[in-house]
């Protein structure tokens, strides 16, 4: 802190005193000195930029009193020599006080009103003038035929109007859009997988969360691990009771978005069909997941047991259960256990009344309604 004059530049900036014998630190960290340069620099640009300013004004102002002066003196001059020539009608005309008495010729600002297209001198006037409009629907929006009572709801409304990308024509808020340009850049980019991110952060994000298998989030509830604090948080909504996520199309609701979007497939008139095997699927969400997990060529996820490759860790997962046993699915009503969700629905049918379900196209029964 006694070094490079610091606290006389932190006295001058913060106004707080810094003494030696002080029972605090008596040591800064560079952040905070590169901080304290910046704004000592400024400081003296700013009083630099002060006193000039000041020189520039007196100087002008002399200036100024020196021409009152000098047209003055030959105003003066010019009474006594039209005097002199009384005879003379037409210098005597071109000499009049009229010609002579003339002021240079300032420029003023003008501030013009864009409703009732007043005009004046002043900012604060022109800003004060702006309220007499609230409370009237004039305020347009140039992006869609929308009228505003007030400014400012037409400021919070213009926010929301959503541009494409130039680069992949996906729609978003103009404040975001400089932030997602980036991820078009190989600014952040995975070295493992080709992935773009649009910050730093989100790129050691997508590192841990796609190319390892740390998940250091774990719910509370039910004991689920997460990657990210973000997706833990979007977990936890499914353990609350507020339902919040509406359909438009019937009296259901759900707590987290992307159970709201699941359920929207109910209601899908048309069906997705996959061009490589033609299995139809309700939604292109379930129909994507079918196209990752079952004709994707890229298996990244490798079985350390038996070197097996997979498409996402969750099958990853499920598989390892082979090789250690593990059976999570248990049934409530006998001894078995099961290695997937979907084995235990179907041996709960075997607790219930059989009933055999048809297929009128190869005559193959099930056991199972959703199954068939």
């Amino acid at each position: 802190m006694n070094e490079n004059d610091i606290p006389n530049k932190i006295k001058s900036c913060t106004s707080l005193d810094v003494y030696a014998n002080q029972e605090f630190p008596m040591v800064l960290c560079i952040c905070c000195c590169q901080k304290l340069n910046e704004l000592w620099s400024f400081r003296n640009m700013c009083l630099e930029s002060d006193k000039t300013l000041r020189e520039t004004l007196a100087y002008n102002s002399l200036y100024q009193h020196d021409q009152i002066n000098e047209r003055k003196t030959q105003n003066d001059e010019i009474e006594r020599d039209s005097i002199n020539n009384e005879n003379s009608e037409d210098e005597s005309e071109f000499l009049s006080e009229e010609n002579f008495n003339f002021k240079i010729p300032i420029p003023e600002n003008l501030y013009r009103c864009d409703i009732c297209k007043n005009e004046f001198d002043q900012i604060f006037e022109y800003l004060d003038h702006q309220f007499e409009h609230n409370g009237n629907p004039v305020f347009k929006c140039d992006k869609c035929n929308v009228t505003l009572s007030t400014r400012q709801d037409l400021v919070n409304h213009d926010q929301n109007h959503k541009i494409a990308c130039p680069k992949c024509g996906k729609e978003m808020k103009k404040s975001s859009l400089k932030l997602h340009l980036i991820s078009h850049t190989d600014k952040f980019k995975c070295m493992q997988c080709s992935q773009t991110c649009n910050s730093r952060m989100a790129l050691e994000q997508h590192k841990i969360t796609v190319h390892t298998n740390i998940k250091a989030f774990i719910c509370e509830n039910c004991g689920k691990n997460f990657s990210s604090a973000s997706s833990l948080r979007s977990h936890l909504l499914s353990h609350g009771t507020e339902r919040k996520y509406a359909c438009k199309l019937c009296e259901y609701a759900g707590r987290t978005a992307s159970a709201i979007y699941i359920h929207m497939s109910k209601h899908a008139q048309d069906t997705c069909v996959c061009e490589v095997c033609s299995k139809v699927f309700k939604s292109n969400r379930n129909l994507n997941d079918h196209l990752r997990r079952v004709h994707s060529k890229i298996k990244k996820h490798v079985c350390p047991s038996c070197n097996r490759q997979f498409v996402d860790h969750y099958m990853l997962k499920v598989h390892l259960r082979i090789h250690t046993g593990l059976r999570p699915y248990k049934c409530n009503q006998c001894d078995k256990s099961f290695f997937r969700s979907d084995g235990l629905k179907e041996h709960m049918i075997v607790h219930k009344e059989r009933v055999l379900y048809d297929c009128k196209s190869c005559h193959k029964q099930y056991m199972s309604n959703e199954v068939f």
